[in-house]
């Protein structure tokens, strides 16, 4: 059986039922990939230590980080026990982890900040028969009065929204098992207004006309636009970053912000640079 096959009809239905379409995109970037370092479409029988481990080496070998190469073999190795759970195969992996660096988190900064809303206001065109620039800042305030993930924010529905209030409710979060609510700003409520007034076929407040995967393409165009950092750390997830390190830093709780189960996640949200810890200059005698 190939391996995209067992994916589409076993894998997806029964395992990531609850899963995003980044999700199910991104495992199937990774079969892609293993097919590509094989030469031919990847089937189960390839998913053997030595097949997936020569994969991974080449992945390192092309210059690519210990953080993608661990990525992959994390998917790779969850169809693999999948497959053995189902009974397509009788031997599961034994491929020990990848060891990855522990990244600084990186937020943006209010100046960062301050030009990433103004490149929002002023994105040219048109999104679903709305200005564009309307789309992206009301996008980008319910991102900042949220800390939600762009996943839960693009599905909300206007029938979400009471008053000020915005439910994001549990199907839609990581991990679909509990909802919440945040009160938006007065300023978000205007630039969801602006919104809402324009007549359209859906009841999303954010639906989007092109495909899924330009959604990234068109926000590393407006990032280039506001003269900031476009790479894969700072796109929609730098928001959260960025709500959680300055949260902590005007001292509120950014662990329930974040809904976030522990303060070691947490931790790993924290912009160090722009939250700073106390250092030991700041107590400690000159000594000579």
């Amino acid at each position: 059986m190939l391996l995209s096959e067992f994916f589409e009809n076993e894998y997806v239905p029964l395992r990531l039922i609850r899963g995003s379409k980044r999700t199910v995109t991104l495992y199937r970037y990774s079969i892609d990939y293993f097919s590509r370092t094989l030469g031919r479409a990847s089937s189960l029988d390839d998913l053997t230590d030595l097949h997936v481990s020569n994969h991974l080496l080449g992945i390192l070998s092309s210059g690519k980080s210990a953080n993608t190469a661990e990525k992959e073999r994390c998917q790779l190795l969850a169809i693999w026990r999948f497959a053995v759970v189902r009974g397509h195969k009788q031997i599961g992996p034994s491929l020990q982890a990848i060891p990855t660096p522990e990244t600084n988190p990186v937020a943006w900064n209010r100046d960062q900040l301050a030009k990433l809303f103004r490149a929002c206001r002023t994105t040219p065109g048109q999104i679903c028969g709305l200005k564009a620039g309307w789309w992206w800042l009301a996008l980008h305030r319910v991102l900042w009065d949220s800390a939600e993930r762009i996943g839960a924010v693009r599905q909300l529905l206007w029938s979400d929204l009471n008053g000020d209030w915005m439910t994001f409710r549990a199907e839609t979060r990581k991990g679909g098992r509990r909802g919440i609510q945040r009160k938006m700003h007065a300023d978000t409520i205007i630039a969801l207004g602006q919104i809402r007034e324009t007549r359209r076929p859906t009841d999303l407040i954010f639906p989007w006309d092109r495909t899924e995967s330009t959604l990234y393409h068109h926000y590393g165009r407006l990032l280039q636009r506001a003269g900031l950092d476009d790479g894969s750390t700072s796109k929609f997830h730098r928001m959260r970053r960025s709500v959680g390190t300055h949260l902590h830093a005007a001292g509120g709780n950014a662990q329930r912000a974040l809904d976030h189960q522990s303060s070691q996640t947490t931790d790993k949200y924290i912009d160090k640079t722009i939250a700073i810890d106390e250092q030991p200059i700041d107590r400690l005698f000159r000594a000579g």
